[in-house]
């Protein structure tokens, strides 16, 4: 039988260490049995990523496959960010879940996974959440608090595109800031202008209102879109 070394963890959650490696149920079995004298940081960290888990919504909902609609730069746009919403958050979600159980005792640990509690519990984004650009130094928490409201904005947009309300789309305020790719949004709203009025993109001027608040009553033409939150 091989012998089991007791998970060591340094004080400041720098690494994680085994003398021998633990694997399958054995594994499992052991950090069952020292679960009352688990280290505090895993016992928070069990307890954080329970509450992170609170913070993101089940789901999002996709688009609804629609060709017409398919052919609108704008609707391609938001599907395209619709779509990395959902599978962000899918991987999000499935990280937490898993540090959450391993926190527990109830997985299995792998390297992958010790390396992903480090990094958690040091308050570190994961190299895989980091698929469009956030503030340098953001903490765990502030980074899921800002993906849910990202999420809410796609939830929201989803559901005016799939009632197939174009011209919804176009006079809904968008959160500018709150989008994966926000360069590729000023770029649809550009093609969408250029195809109504049947012009070249050369051919267009870009114009900034800037309204006195949210609440500011703005009357649009057919060439105008609204965004907050630069």
């Amino acid at each position: 039988t091989m012998k089991l070394q007791k998970l060591i963890v340094s004080s400041d959650v720098d690494h994680l260490v085994t003398e021998h490696e633990l694997v399958g149920e054995e594994e499992r079995r052991i950090i069952l049995k020292e679960k009352h004298s688990q280290p505090m940081w895993i016992k928070n960290l069990a307890e954080q990523t329970h509450y992170w888990l609170t913070i993101l919504p089940k789901n999002l909902n996709n688009l609804g496959r629609n060709a017409e609609h398919k052919k609108h730069p704008l609707y391609r746009f938001f599907e395209r960010e619709i779509e990395m919403g959902i599978q962000l958050l899918g991987d999000v979600k499935m990280d937490i879940s898993e540090v959450n159980v391993a926190c527990e005792g109830e997985r299995r640990l792998t390297n992958k996974l010790r390396e992903l509690m480090g990094e958690l519990a040091k308050g570190i984004l994961p190299n895989n959440w980091l698929r469009y650009d956030v503030s340098p130094g953001m903490t765990v928490t502030a980074w899921l608090l800002d993906f849910n409201e990202r999420l809410k904005q796609f939830q929201a947009l989803s559901n005016v595109l799939n009632d197939g309300d174009m011209a919804a789309l176009r006079s809904y305020m968008i959160w500018l800031g709150g989008l994966f790719a926000p360069a590729a949004y000023i770029t649809a709203t550009r093609q969408t202008i250029a195809e109504i009025n049947s012009w070249s993109l050369e051919e267009l001027e870009l114009n900034i209102s800037v309204m006195d608040s949210y609440n500011t009553k703005v009357n649009l033409n057919k060439d105008s879109f609204i965004i907050a939150g630069l």
